[in-house]
């Protein structure tokens, strides 16, 4: 459920008219990937500081198992996401919202 209310909250938040997105080299798919890993990874410790992921799994409804793959994925975090994760710990957007954020 989670996941299908993830998806609602994504669409509402698109844009009503087609958008021009900036064109992304395949030669910089690696760099790109390592950042954002490298961004995950700092939230990641930020998380277990504040309580671990079974804590922001109950605190944000999202579950433990898609938190897991969020973290350990390189995929580009939802915006979604990550207003999710900055409500349950009470982060602001600077802390929390990327380069990356799909």
């Amino acid at each position: 459920m989670a996941q299908i209310q993830g998806e609602i909250d994504e669409y509402e938040e698109q844009p009503k008219k087609p958008t021009k997105k900036p064109y992304i080299r395949y030669t910089d798919l690696d760099l790109i990937a390592k950042d954002v890993m490298g961004f995950k990874a700092h939230l990641k410790t930020v998380v277990d500081q504040w309580g671990g992921v079974t804590k922001l799994a109950k605190k944000t409804g999202i579950p433990q198992p898609s938190l897991s793959r969020f973290f350990s994925a390189a995929s580009m975090p939802r915006r979604t996401t990550l207003y999710k994760i900055a409500e349950a710990m009470n982060l602001s957007e600077k802390e929390i919202i990327t380069d990356w954020a799909a």
